[in-house]
């Protein structure tokens, strides 16, 4: 019986070791997880992106002395009005009564050291530094998109002429109260409007937009009565504290 029971526990033995070798060689053999930090494999990137960082408004800053020496101002008789009693005296005007930007580009004005000239013309005879842009107020009872498309193309025809000018869009300065409910196309909703337009044309890189509005208007955002005879235009007082308002916010690079 005792012969018979040493070979059985020989094999069983035997059986026990087998599944050990086995097990062993099966466990070294197991492929690394992808999310084990020991595998050796490089880390994979965020797919998430990254939020982009908001450009900072453009900082305006006074005038040094002599900035306005090589501006141009392009306007109507709100720019007039600058021209004749605001005070800034070294910069060049070419305004006129009734100028609209449909007929900016076809309209002679008459302009101090070159006589009556159109704006091309005058674009293609001197090199400016600045160039302000104020119009709109005579093109606002038009089709609104239709004008601000025009005010585009005139934008490209400064650029074209003078390529390194920063230029100045002025916002269209509302009108009062009493102005605004004639019941005319001179109102402050489609001077909104079309403000709206021409501000998307500012890059705050070479084009900036100006709104004067923020300082004229009374608490219910129309033009404060003070400053207008008529609803529309300044008193002349009005003229100097717009240029001055001007020439606190510029651009100096």
């Amino acid at each position: 019986m005792r012969n018979k029971t040493i070979p059985f526990l020989i094999i069983i033995i035997l059986v026990l070791v087998l599944i050990a070798v086995i097990s062993i060689r099966f466990g070294n053999n197991d492929t690394p997880s992808a999310s084990d930090p020991d595998n050796g494999s490089a880390p994979q990137e965020s797919t998430v992106p990254a939020t982009p960082t908001p450009t900072p408004p453009p900082e305006f800053v006074a005038a040094p002395e002599g900035y306005f020496k090589d501006a141009l101002l392009i306007g109507d008789s709100r720019t007039v009005g600058i021209q004749m009693v605001g005070g800034i005296d070294d910069a060049t005007f070419f305004c006129t009564v009734g100028l609209s930007v449909i007929g900016s580009c076809c309209t002679n004005a008459d302009v101090s050291g070159y006589g009556s000239i159109t704006l091309p013309t005058l674009l293609q005879s001197a090199q400016f530094g600045k160039v302000y842009i104020m119009l709109g107020i005579n093109d606002i009872g038009g089709d609104l998109p239709t004008v601000a498309n025009r005010y585009s193309e005139l934008i490209d025809t400064v650029r074209q002429y003078q390529p390194d000018a920063i230029i100045y869009i002025m916002s269209n300065l509302h009108v009062t109260a009493g102005q605004d409910a004639k019941g005319s196309t001179v109102n402050n909703a489609n001077i909104d409007t079309f403000n709206g337009y021409i501000k998307e044309f500012a890059d705050d890189e070479t084009i900036f937009y100006l709104d004067s509005n923020e300082y004229f208007d009374d608490e219910n955002g129309k033009l404060n009565g003070e400053y207008s005879p008529d609803g529309i235009h300044f008193y002349g007082d009005g003229y100097k504290a717009w240029a001055e308002w001007i020439a606190q916010h510029v651009i100096v690079k």
